[in-house]
């Protein structure tokens, strides 16, 4: 391994390419953790030079490690896989453009034509491949077109021309997708522009734009520096690139699977390159790169796909922190597949499963399941889940054990029970089924014989008390119950009728409203106000005596948010009956909604709380039909 320290000028200043493996992760730096830190150092570098300073150190910018390309012909440009630092050479690529293009602007000819000794190689003609060999820098496959057209455009109006969709006038879009290599274009272009063109007070004496432009270039050129590590014949590559991954954006857990898989390739014999179009390239989309956040962890959706497959493959809880290590050795020490290619198709298939569970399509008994399942926010499940699609049991039977693991979830969030152990109950169905294969009695049993608060199955006695009484609208969140009442709709219907989809934005009503004072009257006829509900609230913990409408009052502040007063509604149907009374209410509802659960209130004239009971009692009836408990 050598290393040298070499200056921008130096990097780019022979005739040379850097070619980025096609598997590394594509263009990722962005505005606040790198553009902007960036550019402030070339300003601070260049602002002390304009002062004439008399000590400007280096800046140095890190580590480029380069492993030798070998040359299939003498008229090959020298080339170099870059085993790190292809962010930092794209970077400094993009600036030369931006710098290169206000030169141009300005009718800079000396100038212009320097920078572009940086940008492209000379002698085209003499190149085997000149559309390729003519680039100094050669990024991944995702970043190729828009890379290379900032490099050849000349112009921020070409490539405005390019790229019209991303722009609005000169300027981009505020709002949607914008390419990063584009967005770090305009970016520095209008930096370097307001430096050019901002008050000049602070200086010694004026510079006109054209020697600011001069100092700014022959400063980044020769004051940043970066170490050049090339490696020898005997160094590995990829040690050396998971050693190296913490510096500027850190790598996450899927870049270094990605490189893993795919420096294995060549030592197999693998087409590297057909197998990075057939099996990787869609992990490129913009689907898998999104960020979401599960519990108080923020990662891209591939980062947990990854940590999901893995757990569903060795069934013990990984840190998050830990994925590609532990995934390493799960490779290493099992050894599971015979090729790469068998590798990657395996990951296909799971990420194709995980794709539905994550974002069902609604095409899909598997779908509709997971969107049951997005409702109570379980992710410890996905593994277990990932597993169970995978095997090659019935579909049937993989329904079965998805409608188990549904009523588990569901009965215990109507009762009230803890979710914290969850993770170590999924993982334990998840080694039962890998070591005993599948088993819907086993996976019965193993779910019956878990004891306590945290982890018991409410049979069909506790469920029922809770489905009554409880204050579902309030502990559940509206998401949830809405879940709940969809699916009693839709088994209603399915018992009698074709199944139908509900395709309407749908919210919760409550029968009685949450504020109900105004236009629903005691039984005896009585309207009361706030306070008084206040103090009936209150003095229900009291044993003095009470004021006798206080029970009833309290009766109703308990039944008003339990599932025998709830029912689904469009939002402007909802909001336009929300506080009036029954029978307003009831004609609205007769006329305007065709959901069956809301046929309960055609022949009913009225509405108190032995009626809330009674429709509660109803619909859990449906409701254990659904979610069912085991016989004992």
């Amino acid at each position: 391994m050598q290393a040298n320290p070499l200056n921008v000028a130096q990097l780019f200043g022979r005739s040379i390419r850097y070619c980025i493996p096609l598997f590394q992760r594509h263009y990722v730096w962005n505005l606040k953790e790198q553009w902007e830190p960036f550019w402030d150092d070339i300003l601070s570098k260049t602002s002390s030079r304009l002062e004439d300073h008399p000590d400007v150190y280096p800046h140095f910018v890190g580590a480029i490690v380069l492993e030798s390309k070998k040359s299939k012909s003498v008229r090959e440009i020298t080339s170099y896989n870059t085993i790190d630092g292809q962010q930092r050479l794209t970077t400094f690529q993009i600036f030369f453009a931006a710098l290169r293009d206000i030169s141009t602007k300005l009718e800079l000819k000396a100038l212009t034509s320097a920078i572009n000794r940086h940008l492209q190689n000379p002698d085209p003609d003499l190149m085997v491949n000149k559309e390729i060999d003519i680039f100094k820098v050669w990024p991944t496959k995702y970043d190729r077109e828009v890379f290379s057209k900032i490099i050849i455009a000349g112009s921020r109006d070409n490539i405005r021309s390019s790229y019209y969709k991303y722009f609005i006038g000169d300027r981009l879009k505020k709002i949607g997708y914008i390419p990063k290599l584009l967005e770090a274009y305009i970016y520095f272009y209008d930096k370097i522009l307001e430096f050019l063109d901002e008050n000049q007070d602070q200086f010694d004496q004026h510079f006109s734009r054209e020697e600011k432009l001069d100092y700014l270039y022959n400063c980044f050129c020769n004051d940043f520096k970066v170490v050049e590590i090339q490696l020898d014949q005997g160094d590995d590559a990829q040690v050396i690139f998971e050693t190296l991954n913490a510096r500027g954006t850190p790598l996450e857990s899927s870049d270094l699977i990605r490189n893993f898989l795919f420096s294995r390739t060549e030592h197999n014999s693998e087409d590297q390159v057909s197998l990075f179009d057939n099996y990787w390239l869609p992990y490129e989309d913009t689907f898998w790169s999104l960020k979401v956040k599960q519990g108080r962890i923020v990662r891209s959706r591939l980062e947990f796909f990854f940590l999901n497959f893995l757990t569903s493959k060795i069934a013990y809880e990984i840190n998050h922190k830990r994925i590609f290590p532990e995934y390493k050795q799960f490779i290493q020490n099992k050894k599971p597949y015979e090729k790469v290619e068998d590798e990657l198709k395996e990951i296909n298939k799971f990420s194709d499963y995980y794709k539905i569970l994550i974002q069902p399509d609604d095409s899909s008994r598997f779908s509709a399941f997971s969107k049951s399942l997005n409702a109570w926010d379980v992710t410890t499940a996905h593994p277990l889940i990932l597993e169970v699609m995978h095997s090659d049991i019935h579909e049937d039977e993989k329904d079965e054990i998805f409608s188990i693991i549904e009523s588990y979830l569901v009965r215990r969030a109507i009762c009230g029970k803890t979710s914290k152990n969850y993770n170590k109950i999924f993982l334990l169905l998840l080694r039962s089924l890998k070591e005993k294969g599948v088993s819907i009695e086993e996976f019965k049993s193993l779910l019956l014989n878990l004891r306590g608060e945290s982890g018991n199955w409410p049979d069909n006695n506790e469920f029922r008390k809770s489905w009554i009484e409880r204050n579902v609208y309030k502990e559940l969140t509206s998401r949830r119950v809405q879940e709940i009442l969809k699916k009693i709709e839709s088994f209603e219907n399915c018992r009698f009728t074709e199944e139908i989809e509900i395709k309407s934005n749908l919210s919760v009503e409550h029968i009685m409203p949450q504020e109900w004072e105004e236009n629903w009257p005691l039984s005896d006829g009585t309207k009361v106000n706030k306070e008084i509900i206040n103090k009936a609230f209150f003095y229900r913990f009291l044993d003095e005596d009470k004021n006798p409408q206080y029970d009833e009052i309290n009766t109703r502040l308990k039944l008003v948010h339990t599932f025998g007063n709830l029912t689904l509604l469009t939002q402007p149907l909802n909001s336009s009956i929300r506080h009036s009374s029954f029978m307003q209410k009831r004609e609205h509802i007769i006329e305007q909604s065709a959901l069956r659960l809301n046929r309960y209130f055609h022949n009913i004239n009225e509405w108190n709380e032995e009626l809330i009971i009674k429709r509660g009692e109803e619909l859990f009836k449906i409701a254990i039909n659904i979610w069912k408990y085991p016989d004992s």
